[in-house]
């Protein structure tokens, strides 16, 4: 992620005429999510207006890849800590799944909303075995805790 913001940074000096800096920023801000919209691409540096829309264009592509790239990111962070939760929580000794009650808040919980973090079987949609994955937890943990 960090060499695609930094290579966004360095289109954005060229299209637009902006410092590696200002550059670097709208791109963690657009990439982000965040668009605080003090700076955006005009297309400042092209010599004709062919050049211009070619220019918006690039930067839109550029911004619709780097969300995507983005989001694909989060989503093997977001399975990472799935996996080490899992393991923690069998070394910890819990449950492998999670009961979730009926909305409303009563008790018991109704049928078809328990949610199944791992079916204990070995059949977990985890590419690694259980011992695999416990021993990588494990290996994160720091030596004397």
């Amino acid at each position: 992620m960090l060499v695609y913001i930094c290579g966004g940074a360095v289109m954005f000096n060229r299209l637009e005429g902006w410092s590696l800096l200002e550059g670097g920023y709208f791109c963690f801000t657009s990439l982000g999510t965040i668009g605080f919209g003090d700076l955006m691409p005009v297309g400042r540096n092209a010599a004709t207006a062919t050049l211009e829309e070619l220019s918006l264009c690039a930067c839109s592509l550029y911004i619709l890849a780097g969300m995507g790239l983005i989001a694909m990111c989060f989503n093997l962070v977001q399975e990472e800590v799935v996996r080490v939760v899992r393991v923690f929580g069998r070394t910890c000794g819990m449950s492998s799944g999670v009961m979730v009650g009926p909305i409303g808040g009563t008790a018991g919980a109704a049928p078809g909303l328990k949610t199944d973090l791992d079916d204990g079987g070995g059949t977990s949609d985890s590419r690694l075995s259980e011992q695999e994955e416990e021993a990588i937890a494990m290996s994160m943990v720091p030596a004397g805790s």
